[in-house]
């Protein structure tokens, strides 16, 4: 696995800038994943939870107790672990789809592949549109991709976000 944001100690302004990714990602996307990293650098880099987070905790643990008493209710079978997973974020997700974990982690990977190919872009003097085809190349053998796939990613990012190359990396491994 790839070292990662929350395996490593963080400055105090590498975690502030973190904060504010998350934060984005966060209001981006509504995934809740963000919020569980979120936490976690505030904790390795001592920092008070900010409002964002407490405010969607807060607003999630005050709709469980009445959905799991009406669920108690009902002759409905609804178990608890999906009731709650359902009212925090989780859950629904096509058939085919990626669960939320999944998601927030293959934008980051993404971001990771945009960086590493920003990166030789900037470092390679020429940069015509062969220099970019063979970055694909190496980017893809260094990571143990195919091409298509980090091709795909580059311009994932390309389209959905002029990034700001931040500080972190994807936190894949994160321990639970």
């Amino acid at each position: 696995m790839r070292n990662s944001l929350l395996s490593r100690l963080l400055s105090a302004s590498d975690a502030q800038q973190t904060m504010s990714q998350l934060e984005a990602d966060f209001k981006r996307s509504g995934n809740p994943v963000y919020i569980s990293w979120a936490l976690k650098v505030c904790r390795q880099a001592s920092l008070q939870s900010p409002a964002w987070i407490i405010q969607y905790l807060t607003d999630k643990a005050e709709a469980i107790a009445p959905a799991l008493q009406e669920a108690a209710q009902s002759n409905h079978s609804v178990r608890e672990a999906q009731l709650v997973g359902g009212i925090m974020g989780f859950g629904g997700a096509c058939t085919g789809q990626p669960g939320r974990y999944k998601q927030a982690e293959q934008l980051e990977r993404d971001r990771d592949i945009h960086r590493d190919i920003r990166r030789e872009l900037d470092s390679r003097s020429n940069k015509g549109r062969a220099k970019l085809d063979q970055i694909y190349t190496d980017v893809a053998a260094a990571r143990a991709l195919s091409r298509s796939t980090v091709v795909r990613a580059y311009l994932r990012i390309e389209k959905s976000e002029k990034p700001s190359t931040p500080l972190w990396s994807a936190p894949a491994s994160i321990s639970r």
